[in-house]
């Protein structure tokens, strides 16, 4: 199924979920409003990706390997913030990144009358 148009209908889903591919999608933000689309009022979407925020050394690595990652379907200069990005765009108001193992998966949230989740491996200094 093309995650730039999907083929249910509007507010078909409480909840969508993304497992690790978020950072695959040609256009993630598409798909995201796509995921907006079929999503009813109070659902969630669930997204579960290694994303990185580009700070310190993790973020300079990841950036100098971006090309060779690209190679092999792996975009690994994808930032949380273009998740938190189009949430705030798409009137998604509250928005919460909480940490809850090292180095590794993270937890977002934001809601305006849906709620969407982001577990995402989170790489800080």
């Amino acid at each position: 199924m093309d995650a730039h148009a999907l083929s249910f209908e509007d507010q078909s889903f409480n909840a969508v979920c993304l497992p690790f591919v978020i950072t695959l999608i040609p256009e993630p933000e598409r798909a995201l409003d796509e995921c907006a689309r079929v999503l009813r009022p109070g659902g969630e979407i669930i997204l579960a990706s290694k994303l990185g925020d580009g700070a310190g050394l993790q973020g300079a690595i990841e950036e100098a390997v971006a090309p060779l990652a690209r190679r092999i379907g792996r975009n690994s200069s994808f930032r949380i913030s273009r998740i938190t990005d189009w949430a705030r765009e798409s009137g998604f108001d509250a928005i919460e990144i909480l940490p809850v193992f090292p180095n590794g998966f993270s937890r977002s949230s934001a809601s305006n009358g849906a709620l969407l989740t982001l577990e995402t491996e989170l790489f800080s200094p």
